[in-house]
């Protein structure tokens, strides 16, 4: 996710990245985007605060710790952070792009797109991988 944080700071487009992460560990990414000169800004969010007034999300890591692991617990992983975030996304920012970028997204994104349809969330074509 510390890739990521740095290429979307680099985008013109984005006028302002926020981490959202449930450990610490984001802090020294945001150290990290702090050295980079441009005009988007960031912010660190934990868990338990509602990610509001975002246009994109993106969800990351969760990758294979060994070559051993399946997608099954890939998926057994995984599963409780991405749904969770859909649940808050749903709830507090529904019209902003979900994007899914944690392993298996063939599992995941019918997962997030299953509970946009439960909370009749018209935004479930928001959702990438």
């Amino acid at each position: 996710w510390k890739n990521t944080g740095l290429l979307l700071k680099q985008n013109p487009l984005i006028g302002e990245l926020r981490l959202y992460d449930k450990s610490n560990a984001i802090c020294a990414v945001g150290e990290d985007l702090s050295h980079i000169d441009t005009k988007t800004k960031w912010a660190l969010q934990f868990c338990g605060m509602p990610i509001t007034d975002a246009n994109i999300v993106v969800t990351v890591g969760g990758c294979k710790t060994s070559h051993k692991e399946t997608a099954t617990e890939l998926f057994e992983k995984n599963v409780d952070d991405v749904r969770i975030t859909a649940l808050h996304m749903i709830e507090f920012n529904p019209n902003a792009v979900f994007c899914i970028a944690k392993p298996p997204y063939r599992a995941l994104v019918p997962l997030v797109s299953e509970e946009y349809k439960k909370a009749v969330c018209t935004t479930a074509e928001g959702l990438l991988a």
